[in-house]
C-alpha cells in the first residue's frame, strides 16, 4: 500500500466496500495509513470529481458516509493515477482520446528533452530546438507535438535526425508511445476507448483549447 497513491488505494477501498468510510476500510489493514493522509486523499478526490459526499440537505451537512460518482467508479477500474486517469477518460468522451492518452503518458515519462547542461550556448540551442516544436504556450501540448512529430516519421535514420535536431531522446519517444498503448488498452477494458473517425481524431489534434481544457479538467 506504501508504494501506490493513496487516492487510488481509496478509491478501490471505497469500489471494494461501498457502504464502509474509506478511512475506516484503510484503518483495517495491517499497515494503515496516517488517517489526515486518508482524509487529504478523500479530499483531493472529492474535489477530483470522484467522491460525492452524501449530504443531509436539512441539516446542509455531510453525511457520514461517501459515495463514488460515475466518474469515480471509472477511475476506480483504471490502473492509473487518479488525475492521469481523468485526463484519459475525459479525453475519451470528447473524442480526443488519442491526443489525451500522448498527453497523460508523457506525464508519466521523463522529459524527452534533453536537460540544457553545457556552455550558455549549448542551453540556448536546446532551447532553441525546443522553441521550434513550441504550441500553444504549453508545455504539455509540446510535448504532444513533438511525440507526434516523431511518430509521422516511419524512416529510423530520419527519426534519429529528427531527435538529434530537436536534442530528444528517442528512448524516452519509445517509452511515450509503450505506455500510450498500455492507457488506451486500460480505456478499452472498461469500455471508454471509442474509434472516433481521422478527421475527429484530427480536430482533437489541432484543437489547442480544447486539450488545454482538458488538462484544466484532470487536474
Amino acid at each position: 500500500l506504501l508504494r501506490v497513491p493513496l487516492e487510488r488505494a481509496a478509491l478501490r477501498a471505497k469500489r471494494l466496500f461501498p457502504e464502509a468510510l474509506i478511512a475506516d476500510t484503510l484503518a483495517a489493514l495491517p499497515q494503515p495509513p496516517a488517517l489526515g493522509a486518508v482524509r487529504s486523499a478523500t479530499a483531493t478526490l472529492v474535489s477530483l470529481g470522484a467522491l460525492d459526499p452524501a449530504v443531509d440537505r436539512a441539516a446542509g451537512q455531510a453525511a457520514t458516509s461517501e459515495a463514488l460518482t460515475p466518474l469515480g467508479c471509472h477511475l476506480a477500474a483504471l490502473p492509473l493515477d487518479v488525475r492521469i486517469g481523468k485526463l484519459c477518460l475525459l479525453g475519451a468522451m470528447l473524442g480526443a482520446a488519442d491526443p489525451a492518452t500522448t498527453i497523460a503518458a508523457a506525464l508519466t515519462c521523463k522529459s524527452p528533452f534533453a536537460a540544457p547542461f553545457g556552455s550558455p550556448g549549448v542551453r540556448a540551442e536546446v532551447d532553441l530546438a525546443k522553441l521550434q516544436l513550441a504550441v500553444g504556450g504549453s508545455d504539455h501540448l509540446t510535448l504532444l507535438n513533438a511525440y507526434e512529430s516523431w511518430r509521422a516519421i516511419r524512416s529510423t535514420k530520419e527519426r534519429a535526425a529528427f531527435c538529434q535536431q530537436h536534442f530528444l531522446s528517442s528512448r524516452t519517444l519509445d517509452a511515450i508511445g509503450a505506455t500510450k498503448d498500455e492507457l488506451h488498452a486500460a480505456l478499452r477494458e472498461i469500455g471508454m476507448a471509442r474509434g472516433g473517425g481521422g478527421r475527429q481524431a484530427a480536430a482533437a489534434h489541432e484543437d489547442a483549447e480544447l486539450l488545454k481544457a482538458l488538462l484544466v479538467g484532470a487536474m
